[in-house]
């Protein structure tokens, strides 16, 4: 196994709370947009998106659960 590379300490540090809000309020606009989608398909009975569009969400709240978590 080669050896691992040293760190880049160029770099600014990373602020992880900035970094978890950040993904949590992209998360939260992706899901609010599904569901905007979903009630659109609802409407037009497109039963297999609005399926789509649920397993989507419940990823997203899969991922939301785990970000809010840290």
């Amino acid at each position: 196994m080669p050896p691992m590379p040293a760190p880049d300490i160029s770099q600014p540090f990373v602020d992880a709370k900035a970094v978890i809000a950040e993904r949590i309020t992209k998360l939260e606009a992706a899901k609010a947009d599904l569901v905007a989608y979903l009630r659109m398909k609802i409407t037009v009975e497109d039963w297999h998106a609005c399926q789509d569009a649920a397993s989507d969400i419940r990823e997203i709240d899969a991922k939301l659960e785990v970000w809010r978590s840290l």
